[in-house]
């Protein structure tokens, strides 16, 4: 049983490493993109709203 704990931990560790690191990079500029165009949305809604 510990055996297996430590080889899943270890798996876990490099999975960890290898895969969220790039999957919160690709996360991070998403959000960060969708950030833009919602508040290039909402300045436009706001520009049409107030003219």
């Amino acid at each position: 049983m510990k055996s297996s704990a430590d080889g899943l931990s270890v798996s876990y560790r490099l999975v960890d490493r290898r895969v969220w690191l790039p999957v919160l990079q690709s996360c991070r500029s998403r959000l960060a993109l969708a950030w833009a165009t919602l508040s290039r949305l909402s300045m436009s809604v706001a520009a049409v709203v107030l003219s």
